[in-house]
């Protein structure tokens, strides 16, 4: 058991590592491109020159998203009320008492 527990612990260990590196990596990739705003287009780094190529290596279409229609049944039910007054009936050898 204490072998799972481990591994559990490294495994939240890394995702936590890798969650930090991301956000340290989104935050300086940010600072970069607002330092690159007022360059002219040849005055951009190789990483940002390598950006806007790959910018369009992956093909692109339009998400289009089929939404179903879903209709609605509505069902009428007739509720039957059984209400009787409430009679205490012992399991007993005696006759019920007359009222």
């Amino acid at each position: 058991m204490y072998g799972l527990s481990s591994v559990m612990q490294t495994r939240r260990r890394l995702a936590l590592w890798l969650a930090a590196i991301l956000v340290l990596l989104s935050v300086a990739f940010a600072v970069h491109s607002v330092s690159h705003l007022n360059d002219d287009t040849k005055a951009h780094c190789a990483l940002c020159l390598h950006q806007h190529q790959l910018q369009h290596a992956l093909s692109y279409s339009p998400l289009d998203f089929q939404v179903a229609q879903q209709g609605v049944i509505s069902v009428e039910f007739d509720v039957i009320s059984f209400k009787t007054p409430f009679r205490r009936n012992f399991l007993s050898r005696a006759p019920p008492l007359a009222a």
